[in-house]
């Protein structure tokens, strides 16, 4: 997603200036075809056997290597179109230039959003981060040379400008760490239990509101073998062969600074080592938990458990390009056999009667079992056939809790789901700025290249729609509108009717209606966009010149 999206921007920004080469042209081509390729890489392990790991060690391997084969060509791709875009960013004189580093924060997403930012590897040399407008970034050091910053209000589908300022060189001290083991910002309070690593409570300070009713984020380990589709099912009565809890083995605190805190849990079930860090960023109202496993298990299920104060008959799950809404207290044979429920980037329950509710949000992990109070989300199996070896190995993953009031459409949990899965992109500009000539500088330091203007519409793709238009020797100027083939594609993820508006430094315009093979519905525009639909259009554009 990023790096079509970011690739279909640079090539229609790139023929913007005023001095176009040949060179736009065939790097356009090239993200083109890999482009291309990465997505049949994709779609290819779509297959219904591939997909949710039920094949031989054979068919394992090969897809692995297939989608770290599409991995990479999208990470090259990414990169290379927001470094084509950061050469186009003017860099404002500021107290600080020439010798200033400047920073580019991408945001991918079609809303504002902040984040906290992470520089690995700077030497130990203390850096300084400013804004545009020369004020002082709140930072933290850590040792190792990492340095955190949080990265507030990057626009929609646009970037941002910092400066990094060596402003001196001194030996790195550690941050101060309490004894306590409590994380704490504006929004929660996290206690997490000394003996066992679990978490003790999770305290809503905006809502005075405790979520826990007993210790949460416990690790629940059960037998789970006896049926005959071994990678398939889980075992109907695997509540009844709970295992030994969890082997507490370490807990200690990381960071603790002005900008997050995390605290480090480990521990053990059978041969199997978890790390978990309990993270809390200064601005954000979630917690997030960031594992990493040795699976050495056989018929083995894991799960981590959230007992909660509130109570509801139904649960809501997030499905593709939607939510569906099960309820927590079966009564059917059709409900009773669902113990194990699917989602995508998010589950939720929220309570009516307090008007509160609490979503676990999770960039990998899509099987839960939800009861009226609580809510158990699967993270490991161990079967052994078809594949003996189903799963062992190195595992990393991250969940969160995000306590909320209001209903889940109230409370965005979409689009903080899609922040954990999307993180922001940074790009250092490292080339010698003297080289970056004025008329190649057409973009503001801070852009929203497009906006859908409405809270409940998320951005599915901008690419082009063959036959590519950029290879067809068009070209414009800052002056004049450009023709293309785009197609922009969203949806509706609240189940409201929303009204679809472009805004942005790119003047989007849509043209018309497509249906999901790009081919032309209707020449009318309806920019209404009904519960849960999927629509797609073609787009036109011109570049408001902001020099006018």
């Amino acid at each position: 997603y990023q790096a079509e999206l970011w690739a279909t921007l640079a090539r229609v920004i790139a023929p913007i200036q005023s001095s176009i080469d040949k060179s736009n042209t065939n790097q356009s081509n090239t993200w083109q075809q890999t482009i291309d390729t990465a997505w049949q890489k994709v779609l290819f392990n779509q297959f219904h056997d591939i997909l949710p790991g039920t094949s031989i060690p054979e068919v394992f391997t090969e897809a692995n290597q297939e989608w770290q084969t599409a991995i990479s060509l999208g990470e090259s791709v990414l990169k290379q179109a927001l470094n084509t875009i950061s050469k186009l960013i003017k860099l404002p004189k500021t107290t600080y230039y020439p010798a200033a580093q400047p920073l580019v924060v991408f945001n991918s997403l079609n809303w504002q959003r902040s984040q906290i930012i992470a520089l690995e590897g700077i030497n130990y040399r203390i850096y300084t981060v400013y804004d545009l407008d020369n004020n002082l970034v709140k930072i933290q050091h850590n040792e190792g040379g990492r340095l955190t910053f949080l990265a507030e209000n990057i626009p929609s589908v646009g970037y941002k400008v910092y400066w990094l300022v060596i402003e001196s060189i001194s030996p790195i001290t550690n941050p101060l760490i309490s004894q306590l083991f409590t994380l704490e910002n504006n929004y929660l309070k996290v206690a997490i239990a000394s003996g066992t690593g679990d978490i003790e409570s999770i305290y809503d300070k905006q809502n005075n509101q405790e979520i826990l009713s007993a210790p949460g984020n416990q690790l629940q380990a059960f037998t789970d073998k006896g049926q005959y589709w071994d990678a398939w099912n889980i075992d109907p009565d695997y509540e009844a062969k709970q295992l030994a809890p969890a082997q507490f083995k370490s807990l200690e605190w990381l960071e603790n600074s002005a900008t997050r805190q995390i605290i480090r849990v480990v521990r053990v079930i059978g041969k199997s080592e978890f790390i978990q860090d309990y993270i809390l960023e200064t601005a954000s109202p979630i917690l997030r938990i960031s594992t990493t496993v040795d699976w050495q298990e056989t018929h083995v299920l894991v799960k981590a458990a959230f007992p909660l104060t509130i109570e509801s008959e139904s649960a809501t799950s997030e499905i593709a390009c939607g939510a569906i809404a099960r309820a927590t207290q079966p009564t059917t044979p059709a409900e009773q056999a669902k113990w194990e429920t699917a989602a995508h980037k998010w589950v939720d329950l929220t309570d009516e009667s307090q008007n509160y509710g609490v979503s676990i949000l999770s960039d990998c992990k899509y099987v839960y079992d939800i009861q009226p109070s609580q809510i158990r989300i699967s993270l490991l199996r161990a079967p052994v056939w078809p594949d003996p070896h189903s799963d062992r190995g190195k595992h990393q993953f991250t969940y969160a809790i995000y306590p909320h009031q209001g209903t889940w459409q109230q409370a965005q949990t979409v689009r903080h789901a899609y922040e954990l899965n999307i993180p922001v992109q940074v790009v250092e500009i490292d080339e010698d700025k003297s080289d970056r000539t004025l008329d190649a500088q057409i973009l503001e330091p801070v852009g929203s290249l497009l906006d859908l203007s409405a809270d409940n519409l998320v951005l599915m793709a901008v690419k082009t729609s063959p036959p590519n238009p950029f290879l067809q020797g068009k070209e414009s100027n800052i002056n004049k509108e450009y023709k293309s083939d785009l197609v922009l594609r969203c949806y509706e993820c609240h189940g409201e009717e929303a009204s679809l508006q472009l805004t942005g430094d790119l003047d989007f315009k849509l043209v018309s209606e497509v249906n999901g093979l790009e081919e032309k519905t209707s020449v009318e525009v309806n920019s209404t966009i009904k519960p849960w639909q999927v629509k797609s259009y073609k787009l036109d554009f011109k570049y408001k010149n902001p020099a006018k």
